[in-house]
């Protein structure tokens, strides 16, 4: 039932006993993967859930295919669905992907998933799109852990050493 009515973004912990060693490492900020993952082929008008997902990098590597009779100009949706139990990973790609629906430039989305220093333009765009979805935010359901990490982004700046 959650999954269903679940906001883009959303965020939900589940408890887990101590002894559970196949839990995932809730305390840990785990940053974006640089393995490429399997190259999976996605079809419009289909659903594909990646559990873990990380980072949209399983989406980026994906192989998009239409019918032959449709091509590329269908206008047959696809729907993926990203879930993670790191909020960290969550607001992060949040972030990525308005800047994507926003038209940024390709190296400044590689900058803010792969790098942890960032040129000046790359920052007014990052900035820019955490706007964006603090906006929606607002208007919607947003997970306590995900927005504080949002807003955190916005009222503090970091500096190059500590980077």
């Amino acid at each position: 039932k959650w999954l269903e009515e679940a906001p883009a973004g959303a965020y939900r912990s589940v408890e887990r006993e101590a002894e559970d060693e196949g839990s995932y490492g809730a305390g840990l900020l785990h940053s974006f993967s640089n393995v490429a993952p399997a190259r999976d082929v996605l079809y419009p008008g289909t659903r594909h859930v990646a559990v873990g997902f990380v980072d949209l990098s399983c989406l980026a590597d994906a192989c998009l295919a239409w019918p032959k009779d449709e091509g590329p100009t269908s206008d047959t949706p696809l729907c993926w669905l990203g879930i993670d139990a790191s909020p960290y990973c969550v607001a992060k790609t949040l972030v990525i992907a308005q800047m994507m629906r926003e038209g940024d430039k390709v190296d400044k989305i590689l900058q803010v998933w792969y790098s942890s220093v960032w040129s000046l333009d790359t920052l007014a765009s990052f900035r820019k799109a955490l706007t964006t979805v603090l906006t929606a935010a607002a208007l919607g359901q947003q997970i306590r852990e995900v927005l504080e990490l949002l807003r955190h982004w916005q009222c503090h700046d970091v500096s190059l050493l500590t980077s």
